[in-house]
C-alpha cells in the first residue's frame, strides 16, 4: 500500500469499532471483491483489516493529476 504521506495520492480511511469479521473466510457476496476490482480499475490500492470483535478497517489509495 502507498505510504500515507506520499505526495500525488488521495488517501481515505474508513473505520468502524463494530462486529468484524475474518477477512480470509469472506467467499460470498460481491461488495468486498467489487471494491477491489473498482480500485484496481482506478490505478489505485485498497487494504481491507477486520478483526472479530474489534471493527473493520478499509484504507483507499488514488492516484491524483
Amino acid at each position: 500500500v502507498v505510504g500515507k504521506d506520499k505526495p500525488g495520492w488521495l488517501a481515505l480511511t474508513i473505520k468502524d469499532n463494530g462486529k468484524g469479521f475474518n477477512v480470509g473466510a469472506i467467499q460470498d457476496g460481491n461488495g468486498l471483491r467489487n471494491m477491489q476490482v473498482r480500485a484496481k480499475e482506478a490505478k489505485g490500492q485498497i487494504q481491507i483489516d477486520s478483526e472479530v470483535g474489534k471493527g473493520t478497517t478499509i484504507e483507499l489509495r488514488l492516484p491524483i493529476a
